[in-house]
């Protein structure tokens, strides 16, 4: 009775020690994305190190964003003479939307199999050919308990490895942001302390954020190049409309022919994605030739003229600082006006207006030093 307790003790001691620490995980990670190619890396690891034995690694895709799933590279030793340790490595199609990376191992004991440690071990670099460019990626591994789809085994080939917790041991790749952004407007405005200047004022709203940790506001005088230009904290998670503004003070109206801007919302782990662009259209275009103001960094003389102007046409110029507030009204009568201001302005950034009529002709920008 005696022996039969200690051949009890002795199988549960050696099952414990077989499946203590057998659990897997798996991640994906993007390595390049081209207009027509999306390429990603799979790793594994495990809770304590292992092996690796033949195995199915299923994962799902969007048919309609990514097609012909193929194998780029692998890590796993393959068909070294004798010393044979993996005889197939591929990806395959097994139905439409799913991709596997199979791996068979040729027979146990033979050569060294590739290791799986505690920190993730890369085994493949699979390849998709890309259908829809604009649309985002998602890949998430398909585990059905270590039945059909994602089965993992050691080395010895009978020891099965599983997944404690999917949802947090198996990473998959996604570039959707978690956010609806209901509403994007850029107009001009005139704030409380801007005179007759107007600026460009961006109102957005959101209507779901998850995990959004904020916007940057971009903006471009072509179109093509971009600069971002200030940055606002979003909400972060919510359910409910939630509005946010930023007002642009270094663009003036009468300063821009055109002026584009656009949101990058990025969120907690630092994937983005840009909203539409919106256009403002400034009134440079309608200036008159003709008139020149300099130089533009002066310490002293400022001179302004018109060339085209006769000596009955009456302008009127004014100087306003960086905040809109008018420091200097003078009336330009025939071609030419000198400013002498070496005592009445501080150094600093300023904005020459000429108007004709209450219209505004000219505008620009002059730094006294």
């Amino acid at each position: 009775m005696k022996n039969i307790q200690y051949i009890i003790v002795l199988v549960a001691i050696l099952i414990s020690q077989v499946s203590i620490g057998q659990s897997f995980y798996l991640k994906m990670d993007e390595v390049s994305k081209t207009t027509s190619k999306y390429t990603f890396d799979i790793s594994v690891a495990g809770s304590t190190s292992f092996g690796l034995g033949s195995s199915n690694l299923v994962f799902n895709f969007n048919p309609a964003v990514l097609a012909n799933p193929s194998l780029a590279s692998h890590s796993l030793t393959e068909m070294v003479g004798p010393f044979t340790v993996y005889s197939d490595v591929s990806v395959t199609e097994p139905a439409s939307g799913k991709a596997s990376l199979n791996i068979v191992l040729d027979a146990t004991g033979v050569g060294d199999t590739m290791d799986a440690f505690v920190s993730f071990t890369n085994i493949a670099r699979v390849e998709f050919d890309i259908v829809d460019a604009a649309a985002p990626i998602e890949l998430n591994w398909s585990y059905l308990g270590g039945t059909t789809e994602t089965v993992v085994f050691a080395h010895d080939e009978s020891t099965q490895l599983f997944a404690d917790d999917p949802s947090a041991d198996l990473s998959g790749i996604s570039s959707i942001l978690p956010i609806k952004l209901e509403h994007f407007d850029v107009q001009w405005y005139t704030g409380k302390r801007r005179s007759s200047m107007q600026y460009p004022y961006l109102q957005w709203t959101t209507s779901q954020e998850i995990n959004v940790d904020h916007f940057e506001i971009e903006r471009s005088f072509d179109g093509l190049s971009w600069q971002s230009i200030g940055k606002n904290s979003a909400e972060g998670n919510s359910t409910r409309p939630v509005s946010y503004e930023w007002e642009d003070v270094e663009v003036i109206e009468t300063l821009v022919h055109k002026v584009y801007y656009r949101l990058k919302s990025v969120d907690i782990n630092g994937s983005f994605e840009f909203s539409s662009v919106q256009l403002l259209v400034g009134k440079r275009s309608s200036e008159v030739s003709g008139v020149k103001i300099f130089p533009t960094v002066f310490s002293d003389i400022l001179t302004v003229q018109h060339s085209e102007s006769s000596e009955e046409d009456i302008f009127s110029i004014r100087l306003t600082d960086a905040t809109g507030n008018q420091m200097i009204e003078r009336t330009l009568k025939g071609q030419s006006e000198v400013f002498h201001m070496q005592h009445q302005l501080s150094p600093g950034f300023y904005i020459v207006q000429i108007f004709q009529n209450e219209t505004p002709i000219h505008t620009a920008r002059v730094i006294k030093q």
